[in-house]
């Protein structure tokens, strides 16, 4: 079942280029640029999403959008966009309810893996359309458990980044994910140069992955670029 997004985005340049990365997530978008039009569009159809750029109108247009959406349709998952990345402008964002805040400029892979998980999580029910159990190299990851089973010899010890960085590249099957985008999904800020906390802990879950597996080398680094999971993922669920 398609998941329907309703995008407030005046740049058409951009707009353009987020609906291409959602749409290789599976996501169905409905552009607008005018506020008045996106509350008019969330009375008329059932959306999953809401993506909100904050500058789309002068004046606060998109903030009352935000405000509007959530208290119409509590179970809307909401992501704002913003050029602005102060601590004071998330804390708003957050207040008037959105429940992701995505700072400009940002990684479309970013996007789309933080739309899906946003989606997973506001509406639960798809979670399990959309894949919780994964299994690659004699491993299963279990997305709803948050755990990792090494063929029938129970589970492999993990620190919750650890599996929320193995469930990242899981699900980018084949992809590179930048380490900016690693460190704003499992770490929960922006990456910084000379920054080595997601090399770090890219380190540690190798060593685990290989203390039970040493055959395979499941997490590729591409020079320059970020991580990739190089190994074929089944998913069961």
């Amino acid at each position: 079942m398609s998941t329907f997004v309703l995008m407030l985005e005046n740049n058409f340049q951009e707009a353009f280029r987020i609906r291409k990365a959602l749409n290789l997530e599976g996501f169905e978008l409905v552009h607008c640029t005018a506020a008045e039009e996106a509350q008019t569009l969330l009375r008329q159809f059932r959306f999953r999403l809401a993506l909100v750029d904050l500058a789309a109108e002068a004046g606060g247009g998109g903030l009352d959008f935000v405000r509007h959406a959530r208290e119409s349709q509590p179970n809307l998952g909401i992501m704002v966009m913003s050029t602005s990345n102060t601590v004071a402008d998330r804390i708003i964002g957050y207040q008037v309810g959105a429940d992701d805040y995505l700072p400009k400029p940002f990684d479309a892979h970013e996007l789309g893996i933080r739309a899906r998980r946003l989606a997973q999580r506001v509406h639960p029910s798809t979670a399990h359309a959309e894949g919780t159990i994964f299994q690659f190299c004699g491993f299963t990851l279990d997305k709803r458990r948050r755990m990792l089973f090494w063929r029938d010899q129970g589970p492999v010890p993990l620190t919750g980044r650890e599996f929320e960085l193995l469930l990242c590249l899981v699900e980018s099957e084949n992809r590179v994910v930048a380490r900016d985008t690693l460190a704003g999904l499992v770490c929960g800020r922006p990456w910084q140069a000379h920054d080595r906390s997601v090399d770090v802990m890219v380190s540690s879950l190798r060593r685990k992955l290989r203390a039970v597996n040493p055959k395979e080398i499941l997490i590729r680094s591409i020079r320059g670029a970020g991580y990739c999971f190089g190994a074929r993922v089944e998913t069961l669920l």
